[in-house]
């Protein structure tokens, strides 16, 4: 099936988030853009700040990313030291800021114009303390020259340089403050296979202490750091029992499955719930969305409307509680309650994300009003649920494998409509997979392989949404 116009796909291990900086004209853009950073909550994800080594380059970005002043202390070196440049600013503290690190690949146009000249590297190192600026190749300024322009085409090729140095470095979230030109002939390679309109967003010319976020995506081989959020789905140590490729934890009816495929179709097995291994699965997984902090960045679960993907849902990403019982009754109806207060993400259930469609009864959803009975913190009013019983489940055919693609689609195109930037979806393996196996395939085989693959009980794989073409969007939270 050819892709869709809409939404499409990356892993996130293959993507980094960079927040592109032109540097200010006066201190006042420095502070109204520190404050944003400040606001937004953008400061404490940066884990790298990038600068030009020019001298207002570098004056941005310790106003902007540094802390709020400086006391001395011997084992914290300040950023700035007090009136740096003559800038009749206070001293800049470098405690609990990112790392800094000075790089000639992203400074400005060079030759001829001598404020695009740098001084030497010990003049700065005496005024910028905190800043690393190991990787400029000499002292002196040996790039800049009195009588040669750099091409445009030059300065192109150097962004590209640098980007793909940006690309191995193993920071996720990096700050990039640099110059307009730059910036232009950097950008103006990229976008050809997005709509005029975001060619347009990404390359058009910088204002003064403007922030632009953009995402890296690497389509190709070329190395990626493993994925620090995604988690294979496993039988817990000690247990010989086989895993399921469904996203969800492991089901009743997976493991009866296993014994007989003819059983999917007992009655028996309505809206099957979580085995209890599918609950050590599910804490597996809690485990891991803890200790990665990814929960602190979730902003909305959104769960199929049928029962182990609601147990997956708030067994995960619920607050704190425990479940305890092995059979069917008291998985359903869990001992201790997990709630979703405490600021924990919402969670809503949709029915375009739910299972294959038809004729397997432990696909068939229960009636809304015992689900929210069962449930009462998850949101089923955004669901599109026309009724209490369950009309799209079918016992006569298997909803083909076409519609299901066409469903995830418009599953996606509800999705990114959505103001939340950072979602959690909890589903069924046959849907996930279909849903990616029809998104974009600009991306080398092996990425495409490694996206699409199908999912074990209880995987967790992370990724990013990219719409390159005329869509609905929030603007940007973070840009400046």
């Amino acid at each position: 099936m050819d892709s869709p116009a809409g939404p499409t796909l990356y892993p996130s291990h293959r993507c980094k988030t960079v927040h592109l900086v032109r540097h200010a004209q006066g201190i006042h853009n420095v502070d109204n853009l520190h404050k944003h950073v400040q606001e937004t909550g953008l400061s404490k994800r940066i884990e790298l700040v990038i600068t030009s080594p020019l001298l207002r380059t570098i004056q941005t970005a310790v106003g902007v990313f540094g802390a709020e002043g400086y006391a001395d202390r011997i084992d914290v070196p300040p950023l700035m030291v007090e009136n740096a440049g003559n800038s009749e600013r206070s001293a800049i503290s470098s405690l609990n800021c990112p790392p800094f690190i000075a790089v000639e690949l992203c400074r400005e146009r060079l030759g001829v114009h001598p404020c695009d000249k740098r001084s030497s590297i010990s003049e700065y190192q005496a005024l910028f303390p905190a800043i690393d600026f190991s990787l400029a190749k000499s002292n002196d300024d040996i790039l800049w020259e009195r009588e040669i322009r750099e091409t445009n085409e030059a300065v192109a090729k150097r962004g590209m340089e640098f980007l793909n140095w940006l690309w191995m470095r193993k920071e996720k979230e990096i700050a990039v403050v640099t110059h307009s030109g730059y910036l232009h002939h950097t950008l103006s390679a990229f976008g050809n296979d997005c709509h005029p309109s975001i060619k347009n967003e990404i390359c058009k010319n910088f204002a003064n202490c403007e922030l632009r976020s953009m995402v890296i995506v690497d389509r190709s081989t070329a190395s990626s750091d493993p994925a620090t959020t995604n988690y294979p789905g496993k039988i817990p140590n000690g247990l010989d029992l086989p895993s399921d490729v469904v996203r969800h934890g492991q089901g009743v009816h997976n493991v009866e499955a296993e014994k007989n495929i003819d059983a999917l179709l007992s009655h028996d097995l309505f809206d099957a719930p979580m085995s209890s291994l599918g609950w050590q699965q599910v804490f597996e997984l809690r485990k891991l969305v803890h200790g990665s902090r990814l929960l602190d960045r979730v902003e909305l679960v959104v769960t199929s409307p049928l029962l182990r993907t609601m147990q997956t849902a708030v067994g995960v990403f619920g607050n704190e509680g425990e479940i305890y019982g092995s059979d069917v009754d008291s998985v359903i109806a869990p001992k201790n309650e997990i709630s979703t207060l405490n600021n924990y993400p919402p969670i809503v259930a949709s029915e375009l994300c739910r299972d294959r469609l038809g004729l397997r009864p432990c696909d068939k959803r229960r009636n809304v009003s015992e689900c929210q009975s069962l449930f009462p913190e998850i949101d089923f009013s955004l669901a599109s649920m026309e009724s209490e019983e369950d009309d799209l489940w079918y016992p006569e055919a298997r909803e083909p494998y076409e519609e299901i693609a066409a469903r995830g689609i418009q599953f996606l195109n509800w999705l990114w409509t959505r103001p939340e930037k950072e979602i959690v979806v909890v589903s069924h393996g046959v849907v996930l997979q279909h849903i990616l196996y029809v998104l974009e395939n600009d991306c080398h085989p092996s990425i495409k392989t490694d996206l699409c693959k199908r999912f074990n009980n209880c995987e967790l794989r992370s990724v990013v949404i990219i719409n390159k073409r005329m869509m609905d969007s929030d603007s940007s939270a973070t840009s400046f």
